[in-house]
């Protein structure tokens, strides 16, 4: 059986970065995973939500999540480890965007 990877990637202002750092993933290597990505927003005000959802529409097991309130870097982390427990992934992966 397959375990669950979550890669999350975290953004604040990140704009076109975030899409570069997703193309950088080499799903092939993953192949051996059940992969999601989450990708989670500490309330940008920038264009980087555009961005976010460019990827949504390339990989199918993607989800956006947008801060209404700026948690931190440490908050961020905190609330997308929060929900791979809660989701029960095998492994977590942190990426910053």
């Amino acid at each position: 059986m397959k375990k669950k990877l979550l890669i999350f990637i975290i953004t604040y202002k990140a704009k076109h970065r975030v899409y570069n750092v997703f193309k950088q993933i080499n799903f092939r290597d993953l192949k051996n995973f059940i992969t999601h990505i989450l990708i989670s927003d500490d309330c940008s005000k920038d264009t980087t939500i555009d961005f976010c959802k460019k990827i949504m529409r390339e990989y199918k097991n993607t989800k956006l999540v947008f801060n209404k309130k700026n948690l931190g870097y440490g908050g961020n982390i905190k609330k997308c480890i929060s929900y791979a427990v809660k989701k029960k992934f095998d492994y977590a992966v942190m990426i910053h965007g």
